[in-house]
């Protein structure tokens, strides 16, 4: 069974198209209704939805129309899928040199220490 996965569906009805007319050309065509069976078969869990509408009518839908169906589908989903959360990378723009742990374990006094190197750098004589 062929399946439509991750690909779109203009590549998904191709495949069913090209393995529909090798069977015509082998003497064994499909029907509209067996097409458009194997069609809704091999769609995801997403188009369900869509599926059950199709299979709901009275007549058989053309591929023309289905074709049409699916691509206006497939535009919903992914204008209306949920844009995943990025969250900003924040540096710390001082130099991990800029900060000194307490000489003693035992001290809590945590306050910043401008190293030896940056101190010089802005010493004024």
């Amino acid at each position: 069974m062929i399946t439509k996965g991750s690909d779109s569906v203009t590549i998904f009805l191709q495949l069913i198209k090209a393995k529909a007319d090798e069977l015509a050309l082998l003497g064994a065509p499909l029907d509209v209704e067996d097409l458009t069976n194997k069609i809704l078969d091999g769609l995801g869990d997403e188009y369900k939805e869509l599926t059950r509408a199709i299979q709901a009518r009275d007549t058989f839908i053309t591929f023309e129309d289905l074709h049409e169906k699916l691509l206006n589908f497939e535009a919903s989903v992914l204008t209306t899928k949920p844009e995943p959360f990025y969250f900003p990378t924040i540096a710390n723009p001082m130099s991990k040199n800029n900060w000194r742990p307490p000489a003693s374990s035992n001290n809590n006094n945590h306050s910043w220490h401008p190293s030896n190197s940056q101190s010089s750098r802005y010493h004024t004589t």
